[in-house]
């Protein structure tokens, strides 16, 4: 089997993995748990397709890159975000997130037509998530905290880019 059909194979159960725990577990409280134990599973499916493969392990910097894109582009935004979601409203975790892109233009040397799709982008999600957006000022803790994770995507996506 070619490669790349394993490897979208690959990618594929994992994603699929990740909606099928996400849907059949309406508590956050269990899905952060369940989550960990499906990216962990799918770590060791990599492993095991790397080993058929033969392919070369990563050298140490490649593995310190990993390592941190993974904290800071997956599991520390994840957790935040299950953290304080609960506390939000559901259309202000949507805007946040849908934010991002606009975070990495400011981030990076992106040219203003790209920096102001993304903010059309934006505007489009608050058009259609406006009506469940409320604020008050015991959730500002909880803004930034999903802010801290939605910057630390953005970030490790430009990290990634370099």
């Amino acid at each position: 089997m070619n490669k790349r059909i394993a490897a979208f194979l690959t990618i594929s159960l994992i994603w699929g993995s990740m909606w099928l725990t996400q849907q059949q577990l309406p508590d956050p409280s269990t899905q952060l748990g369940f989550t960990a134990i499906v990216l962990a599973l799918s770590a060791i499916a990599l492993a095991v397709i790397a080993v058929c493969f033969r392919l070369p392990l990563p050298v140490k910097r490649e593995w310190l890159a990993s390592a941190t894109l993974g904290v800071t582009l997956t599991a520390m935004p994840y957790g935040l975000a299950t953290w304080a979601s609960s506390h939000l409203s559901s259309g202000m975790s949507v805007a946040i997130a849908a934010a991002i892109p606009l975070f990495i233009g400011f981030l990076t040397e992106t040219p203003w037509s790209a920096r102001n799709a993304s903010i059309v982008g934006l505007g489009g999600i608050l058009l259609v998530v406006g009506n469940s957006i409320f604020v008050s000022l015991n959730q500002l803790p909880w803004i930034a905290v999903l802010l801290v994770g939605a910057f630390a995507t953005a970030g490790s996506l430009v990290f990634a880019k370099r």
